[in-house]
Parts: C-alpha cells; structure tokens; sequence
C-alpha cells in the first residue's frame, strides 16, 4: 500500500517566454553579429530544453499528445525567435507556415552565405594591405581586419603566427632587413610585440637592424618560425 504522506510531483511542461528570451539574448543587432549572436541563442535553448526543436533533431512523433505537446513547443520557440530577430528580417526570414527549425536554418543559410563572401572579401584585402603611413597605421589597418575576420567567423580566427606573419609582409618593402631578422625567428613572440618593435625600426633604427641583422635571428627554444608562413605565398 503507498505511503499516504508520498504525493507524485508530475515534470511541469517546457515553456518558453518569449520577452525573458528576448531580454537573455537580446535581438539581432546586425548581421556581422550573427555568429555570435547564434551561440548565445542557441546555448540559451539548450538551457531551457528547446534546443531539439531548433536544430531539428527532435523529430514530430506519431503519438497524438506527445504531437500535440510538439506542436505547442514548436510554436512557443517560432514567438520567441520572432522575438529576437528586427522587423525588417522577420518577413524575409521567418514563416508562420514554417516549423521554427525550417525557420533558424533558412537565418542561418543566409547570413552563413553572407559571412562566408564577407570572410573571403576581407582575407583578400588582409593580402592586399602595406605599409602606407606609419606603422601605427597599419597596425589599426591590421587590427580592424583580424576583428571584422574574427566577426565574420568566430572558428576561423587567425593565430599568433599569422597575424605576425601578415604584420612583416606588409612591411617587408619598406623595411627589409627588420623583417627578415624578425620573419627568420623561431621562439614564440606575440603580434603586439612585433609591432612595438616595427615602431622602434620606424623611429630611424632600420640601419642598425641592417647592419646587425644576425643578431636578430635569435633561435629560441620555441618551434614556430615565420619563414614557414611564406609558403606558397608573396612575402
């Protein structure tokens, strides 16, 4: 016989509101910070036990109430995305005769399109930069492309080595025998300080790294060697 003091507590349903969503993860501020923007929505479902019916891993099943459990989820997830994505991509991106899955992954293909053109277009221009002013010009020139790469694809931002890399190419002309003492290096040196040193070659000690350039071609304990990155490149 069950205990008379024992009482069955039944697992409320799934809910989610569409304003708490919306103040979580905010609305879509521009499509630049859609990859960002996506983890966080994404992590925010996860959380709240909604993330299967985004990513469309969680099937409709046959069951009439479970269907029926299904289909309210669906619609309380497609309120909240209409929550969080700005007016004038609602009507484009959205569809109420759409499930909300059909609905994040035709966002995602857009803007993935999007990004991936963007990505290619500023890995172009990265190729393309010199030194045309100062060296701390490029420096900002750099900087601004390795944030707007790092925006356009969070997975695929540039390392250490290659932003030092892209760094001596782009001065490589102007001060040759700086960047060749740094671009033979093999121990590990960070992108600022290359730069702070660029900035010393720029003050009007390139004649000393000309006429010392051995010295800089310290071989550390590191494994890294920039030379490395000119393969199948124009330094």
């Amino acid at each position: 016989m069950a205990d008379p003091t024992t009482t069955t507590t039944l697992a409320a349903p799934l809910s989610l509101s569409s304003d708490a969503f919306k103040k979580a993860v905010g609305i879509l501020e521009s499509e630049e910070a859609f990859p960002t923007w996506q983890e966080h929505v994404e992590i925010e479902l996860e959380a709240r036990g909604f993330l299967g019916l985004l990513d469309s891993k969680e099937k409709r099943p046959e069951g009439e109430e479970a269907a029926r459990d299904w289909d309210r989820r669906n619609r309380l997830l497609k309120a909240a995305l209409w929550a969080v994505f700005p007016p004038h991509l609602q009507q484009s991106l959205l569809s109420s005769k759409s499930t909300a899955a059909e609905n994040w992954s035709a966002a995602k293909q857009q803007f993935g399109a999007k990004l991936i053109g963007q990505y290619a277009a500023l890995m172009e221009r990265l190729v393309g930069t010199k030194l045309e002013g100062s060296v701390a010009d490029l420096e900002q020139s750099l900087s601004t492309i390795f944030r707007k790469l790092q925006d356009a694809n969070p997975t695929k931002a540039l390392t250490t080595s290659e932003k030092v890399y892209h760094l001596l190419r782009a001065m490589r002309k102007d001060y040759p025998a700086f960047t060749e003492s740094w671009y033979n290096r093999r121990d590990d040196v960070t992108f600022e300080e290359v730069v702070n040193a660029a900035k010393s070659a720029e003050m009007g000690k390139e004649a000393d790294y000309a006429q010392n350039a051995q010295a800089f071609n310290v071989q550390g304990r590191g494994n890294g060697c920039y030379k490395s990155w000119a393969q199948g490149n124009q330094l």
